[in-house]
């Protein structure tokens, strides 16, 4: 069983963290079967949390897009690219994001961007894309 030690909460979900490990803490039910994909995070297992079905997704090192500021347009625009290679994937599967924008993207300390909470609101793909 984890110990989950509570960070803060975002929107809708919830930043946990286990030893030095961080996780999102998501509403509902994960996509079935999400794609895998460097931009995208992967979602761990489901659970219940204050008694409502949830599930945990394991969230990369780094911060999110709406927490940084001064990044290059350079930088960004390579967050950018791996987001967009991300929604690729998922609108391959038939899947879509739901909610692009800058709280669902956490930009790795290496400088990469990944998508996270992939499904967890209502949407189209066609969205996803004008999102961005």
């Amino acid at each position: 069983m984890r110990t989950l030690r509570k960070v803060r909460s975002h929107g809708r979900a919830t930043e946990v963290i286990d030893g030095t490990t961080r996780y999102t803490v998501w509403p509902g039910e994960p996509l079935e079967s999400p794609p895998e994909h460097p931009a995208l995070a992967w979602p761990l297992e489901a659970g219940a949390l204050d008694g409502q079905s949830a599930w945990l997704e394991v969230r990369p090192g780094g911060a999110l897009l709406a927490d940084l500021s001064g990044l290059s347009v350079p930088e960004l625009g390579m967050v950018l690219l791996d987001v967009a290679e991300g929604l690729a994937e998922l609108h391959t599967h038939g899947l879509h994001h739901g909610a692009v924008d800058e709280r669902h993207i956490v930009v790795t300390n290496g400088g990469r961007g990944v998508l996270i909470g992939a499904g967890v609101q209502p949407g189209t793909p066609e969205g996803d894309a004008t999102a961005l």
